[in-house]
């Protein structure tokens, strides 16, 4: 079974209370958009969100998700992770495992996840990039904010995993995503992310032209790039690297990946490195020195 936390902050004027209509209006569209979401992760799964309480000051609506079934224990946490983007961020859609990973390390996600390794946490951003790139619950969110706009003492609102205290990130009234906003938006037809990847070098180019196309295997299969940087293309070319050629080198490198999309799926079109980080010797090799002899 997997478990986490949501709550949906609302900011009112000093003094006030929320009007008692506009909260549960916003409670259940809270509460579906949560379950589009699981839906969307997992539709077979028997998604359950349960209304805690309305926290001190009847600002803060707390649920929480639960998932009895979930072989991997995370799904509700990635749940949870997903609603938080969609709810605080219109550009959500477009948003690269760099972003989530951003999110994921603040003070907003999940405490779960913050025990978490890298590479457990990576895993959870793929997750997620997954689910935003369906476009799910984003006419959910803006019936949220269509609930609270109704309420004049309403100055803003959030979303956090944590039970206490303020979001990082609160959205103003005059920003809010309406829900007949929201469905009329049209879509972006391409898109540009950028994130930090590991890749395994298949096809070297032992050349410094940009424009040449090295060979990689990645998580996502076997693809072609070139390498924007120069700086690193010139120190090979000549023989600061020392690279040896070898089966197996790895590359940490930031890859600016081009998108168009097809129907609710986001096809790559294009792949460019734009900076190489880090250069592995294979298994084998006990030692690499990158400053050369």
């Amino acid at each position: 079974m997997s478990e986490a936390g949501l709550t949906l902050y609302v900011d009112l004027e000093q003094g006030s209370l929320i009007d008692l209509e506009a909260a549960a209006r916003a409670q259940l569209a809270w509460v579906s958009m949560i379950k589009s979401v699981g839906q969307q992760l997992d539709p077979m799964a028997d998604w359950h969100v349960e209304l805690e309480s309305s926290l001190p000051g009847s600002q803060r609506i707390r649920s929480i998700i639960k998932l009895p079934s979930d072989p991997h224990t995370r799904g509700a946490i990635v749940g949870a992770i997903t609603t938080s983007i969609i709810f605080l961020f219109k550009e959500a859609a477009a948003w690269g495992v760099g972003e989530v990973m951003d999110y994921i390390k603040g003070p907003d996600a999940p405490e779960e996840v913050q025990v978490l390794s890298d590479e457990e946490m990576s895993q959870i951003a793929e997750d997620v990039v997954g689910l935003l790139r369906t476009g799910t619950a984003r006419s959910e969110a803006g019936l949220v904010y269509e609930a609270l706009e109704k309420d004049r003492k309403v100055v803003g609102a959030g979303s956090t995993s944590n039970r206490e205290g303020k979001p990082s990130r609160v959205v103003r009234r005059d920003q809010f995503p309406l829900g007949h906003d929201t469905e009329l938006e049209e879509e972006p037809e391409q898109r540009t992310t950028t994130e930090q990847i590991e890749l395994t070098l298949i096809r070297p180019i032992l050349s410094n032209d940009t424009s040449r196309r090295w060979g990689f295997q990645s998580k996502y299969g076997a693809f072609g790039a070139p390498i924007k940087d120069q700086a690193f293309l010139n120190a090979m070319a000549d023989g600061a690297l020392d690279l040896p050629m070898a089966e197996g080198i790895q590359m940490v490198v930031e890859i600016e990946i081009s998108e168009e999309r097809e129907g609710q799926v986001w096809r790559p079109t294009d792949r460019i490195i734009t900076r190489v980080i880090e250069v592995k010797p294979p298994p084998k090799q006990t030692g690499f020195d990158l400053q050369g002899p």
